[in-house]
């Protein structure tokens, strides 16, 4: 649910004297194509492979030039060992005169301070820091590139989504993504500014018992998003007043985030499209509970709670997926049809 270090899409350069075959090859594969590295970065996660296939025809004695700005980008979503596998499989290998692979990269999510994760792994592991205008430039061979990133690596990470700073390990990428993986806590830990991980209690309340259908919606949200480990859930009792009580959905989650930022997601998640609120979503810190009244006055002021409910919901749905919005629609008007 809550993933802070990722890979970034594999690489693949291909220069043959047959353009044209070979781009048909790429489009049988159902390639997308994109116009520039940025472009193709906004489009791959890291289940895809990126191919740059450089036409040489035409071209020999000539100064080879940038790779890059020769090259036509194919996105498929495809390893680069099956890519070239049905490449040999199709008889085509006599069209390719040069191949190259590369990893591209870890991508790590932060939360709080990017340089000083930068800094400490610049200390202990040796990383050189390399500062660029694209910050999806090509990978260097020998080393690993590290990208950073506060949004959710469940998502395609766009060029625009990452830190300006990068950093390169001086280790293949598979001894780098074995070590990053296994210390990566310590190492967004690092960037808290002396904070640390907050246990959080979320409590789902509805008069009309659709507990099943809300609890899919929230947690919809919560791995959409990645807000954080869940680490226990349950049936629970609560007073609204004395001798008063109430039957809530308990789930305890673990988390990075300030209380108050998950807590404007849950007022986003209280209200359904037509302005009604469906659900009660509390959030406790320990014994204290985070109220909607703890948000800013700035984004208070001159509004009723339902306004704040309604802008809260549009901020969330601006952080989800086409087919993350399309799912929470669909239990919405599940929830709609029965009770409202």
């Amino acid at each position: 649910m809550l993933s802070l270090v990722r890979g970034g899409p594999r690489l693949l350069l291909v220069e043959t004297k047959n353009g044209e075959e070979l781009g048909r090859f790429l489009d049988r594969r159902l390639a997308d194509h994109a116009y520039d590295l940025r472009e193709a970065w906004g489009k791959a996660g890291e289940e895809q492979t990126l191919v740059f296939l450089k036409d040489t025809a035409g071209k020999e004695g000539k100064d080879p030039g940038n790779w890059l700005a020769e090259s036509r980008i194919f996105v498929i979503s495809e390893s680069t060992e099956g890519l070239l596998c049905a490449l040999v499989n199709e008889g085509l290998c006599s069209l390719v005169q040069r191949v190259e692979s590369r990893h591209g990269g870890l991508i790590v999510r932060t939360f709080g301070e990017p340089g000083a994760i930068i800094d400490l792994l610049e200390a202990e592991l040796g990383a050189r820091e390399i500062r660029e205008e694209n910050p999806a430039s090509w990978p260097e061979k020998q080393g690993t590139t590290v990208l950073f990133t506060e949004k959710s690596l469940g998502t395609i990470v766009e060029p625009s989504d990452l830190h300006p700073r990068r950093l390169v390990l001086p280790m293949r990428n598979e001894a780098a993504s074995r070590l990053m993986r296994r210390s990566i806590v310590r190492y967004v830990t690092s960037g808290l500014s002396g904070r640390s991980w907050n246990a959080v209690e979320l409590r789902l309340y509805d008069k009309y018992g659709l507990y099943d259908l809300h609890y899919r919606r929230l947690m919809r949200v919560l791995e959409a998003l990645e807000l954080g480990l869940v680490v226990g859930e349950g049936w629970s009792r609560d007073f609204a007043r004395i001798l008063l009580e109430l039957k809530c959905y308990s789930l305890k989650m673990v988390t990075p985030l300030e209380p108050s930022e998950v807590k404007r997601l849950l007022v986003g998640l209280e209200y359904a499209a037509n302005g009604h609120r469906i659900v009660d979503l509390d959030l406790y810190l320990g014994k204290q509970k985070i109220s909607w009244t703890g948000l800013s006055e700035e984004e208070k002021r001159g509004k009723s709670r339902e306004a704040i409910g309604l802008q809260a919901r549009t901020d969330l749905y601006a952080r989800l997926e086409p087919a993350d919005r399309d799912e929470i629609d669909r239990i919405e008007e599940e929830i709609l049809s029965k009770n409202w």
